[in-house]
């Protein structure tokens, strides 16, 4: 008599458990940010980091103590006073059209 109790409980949370991972699965897969983080040291050693969110096209810069936060541009990355290009190997940042920090890749 308890056998078929069982039988049945235990049907019920193999079914109830693999419903929730899949439930689980298809929310990460659609609900997660790509994000990309770079590293970046030019010929001054100076560092340049990167959190680029490439879903929401977003950067956010962390350089000589400062924070900045840049949006995806048709072909770089801005906002009111900085600029961040990437170009043949090179990234460049500017300040209020300067640059203050350029890195060449070199091959």
């Amino acid at each position: 008599m308890h056998r078929p109790v069982i039988l049945i409980l235990l049907i019920f949370f193999f079914f109830a458990c693999r419903n929730e991972a899949v439930k689980t699965k298809e929310f990460s897969e659609t609900e997660r940010d790509k994000v990309i983080r770079i590293t970046t040291i030019n010929g001054a050693e100076d560092t340049l980091f990167q959190i680029r969110n490439v879903t929401q096209g977003s950067l956010k810069i962390y350089y000589k103590g400062d924070s900045i936060f840049l949006l995806q541009d048709s072909s770089c990355f801005s906002n009111k006073n900085y600029m961040l290009t990437e170009q043949n190997g090179t990234t460049t940042l500017l300040k209020n059209n300067k640059i203050i920090f350029q890195n060449p890749v070199k091959y």
